[in-house]
């Protein structure tokens, strides 16, 4: 064996422990040394979840951290957004931690780490630029022509300010002609069951493409279904819910004719449903259902002869007068009574009384 390989060799020996980071904390991510509630355990303010694991992965055994109680776990925890490794590790088995994802390597960290605070790498060795799966801004202001994201991430968008995002005592203003990047990282989505009650989501087939918070998801690999979420969610695919399709009719409608046979419609239409409660039956193309099911949209209706109904008509009306004839009868025959017998009153009156009156005194003036 050559002495440079055996070199090689030995320097990749000696620095493999370098590949798995002992110290997680220095690397922007570290495991819980206390185990917490499933349920309402987490990280400290500032620090998002990554993974949770009753023994950190394997990274943590039974001297430094004692076994979880039932329903309790370890929590790993890291820092929001991205940064590079503290420490040189293998190019070949060196990475992030687990929930990051690798978005460059540079011995140098791109020119963002120094000697004084990294040493330089051994050969076969660099520094990680890990982040949070989704989507992050460029920490430095890069040229517009020839910047841009690391190798597995797509530009979404681009901005001097990060759209108010980054401000000036983080992000320093950049110089013309220079724009912080908007970077994603395209991933296949997770199952969940979310995708039907977010009103932003794409219809594949028989699927829903969605992101965990109902924002919009943009695909760029429809055949693999790669995508991402501009909001940095995690993207989603939802089974359409089992659709089932059959006919509705409405009332009839009032018959064109009275007799002698006229024709009465309905509306009638093909309408779906799915097992969800939540989502009402809507319609759909009458092609969904099925013809030899479909109600009668029109039919015969008064088919009887109008001279039968007329006759019918005739024979069912009562015989004698109506009753209010009868009532009007009996009042007037009322009302006569009462004036023969008011006539004869004031006859009677004549009759009996004094002469006297007007015509009475003109005679007794001429006596």
């Amino acid at each position: 064996m050559q002495p440079a390989s055996l070199l090689h060799m030995l320097l990749l020996i000696s620095h493999l422990a370098s590949a798995v980071p002992v110290d997680l904390q220095s690397h922007g991510c570290f495991w819980t040394e206390s185990c917490q509630s499933k349920w309402v355990g987490g990280c400290s303010a500032g620090l998002v979840v990554v993974d949770r694991s009753d023994n950190c992965n394997g990274l943590c055994g039974e001297s430094k951290f004692p076994p979880c109680l039932p329903f309790h776990t370890h929590f790993h925890c890291c820092k929001p957004g991205c940064f590079w490794t503290e420490s040189c590790q293998s190019k070949w088995v060196g990475g992030c931690s687990a929930g990051l994802v690798v978005v460059d390597r540079s011995d140098n960290c791109n020119g963002l780490c120094g000697e004084s605070k990294f040493p330089p790498c051994l050969p076969f060795h660099t520094h990680f630029h890990c982040c949070k799966p989704g989507c992050f801004w460029t920490e430095s202001c890069q040229s517009k022509w020839v910047g841009g994201c690391s190798a597995g991430l797509v530009v979404v968008d681009r901005s001097d300010n990060c759209n108010g995002l980054c401000g000036e005592s983080k992000f320093p203003p950049c110089l013309p002609f220079h724009t912080h990047f908007h970077c994603c990282k395209p991933e296949s989505p997770r199952l969940t069951n979310k995708c039907t009650i977010c009103k932003n989501k794409l219809d594949f087939g028989d699927e829903y493409i969605c992101c965990a918070d109902c924002s919009d998801p943009y695909l760029i690999e429809k055949n693999r279904k790669l995508g991402y979420c501009k909001t940095g969610a995690v993207l989603g695919v939802q089974l359409k819910p089992q659709e089932v399709f059959k006919w509705v009719a409405g009332p009839w409608m009032k018959c064109s004719s009275p007799c002698d046979g006229g024709v009465r419609y309905r509306d009638v239409g093909c309408y779906g449903s799915t097992d969800d409660p939540s989502i009402k039956h809507y319609p759909v193309d009458d092609s969904r259902c099925s013809d030899q099911e479909m109600p009668l949209r029109q039919e015969p209706c008064n088919l009887q002869s109008c001279g039968d109904l007329s006759i019918s008509e005739s024979s069912d009306k009562p015989s004698g007068m109506s009753g209010w004839l009868v009532a009007l009868l009996v009042i007037l025959g009322l009302v006569a009574i009462g004036g023969v017998g008011f006539a004869g009153y004031i006859y009677y009156k004549r009759r009996t009384s004094a002469p006297s009156g007007f015509v009475y005194i003109m005679l007794e003036g001429y006596s």
